[in-house]
């Protein structure tokens, strides 16, 4: 996989960005989050054409998470959660940052 760029955020933290892949049947960039060179989380929107606002990016989302793995465990208006023993997928909306995404967690 190529990396397209690496965020240094001195803290430990860095940010190394791939794309576009095929995820789940769409387009995709992936953010990957690495803490002190250890893979936390896995950062990703898939697009689809005419959809660019936040809010039908997350519902783009929830309609792909939905069709492959059933009725989120936890879900309310900015976020839907899917609790596995491994960690979590969360499909989530920041209205303030103007960005949806989809995050895969483990523990």
């Amino acid at each position: 996989m190529s990396i397209s760029q690496v965020f240094d955020m001195q803290t430990g933290w860095q940010f190394l960005t791939s794309g576009p892949h095929t995820l789940l049947g769409k387009n995709s960039n992936l953010a990957l989050a690495f803490f002190n060179d250890e893979l936390k989380r896995v950062h990703f929107a898939l697009s689809e054409s005419g959809i660019t606002n936040p809010e039908d990016v997350k519902k783009l989302h929830d309609r792909v998470l939905l069709s492959e793995f059933g009725a989120p465990q936890v879900q309310d208006s900015r976020k839907a959660m899917y609790v596995f023993s491994w960690g979590t997928i969360v499909s989530a909306c920041d209205p303030r940052g103007g960005q949806s995404e989809i995050v895969l967690t483990w523990q």
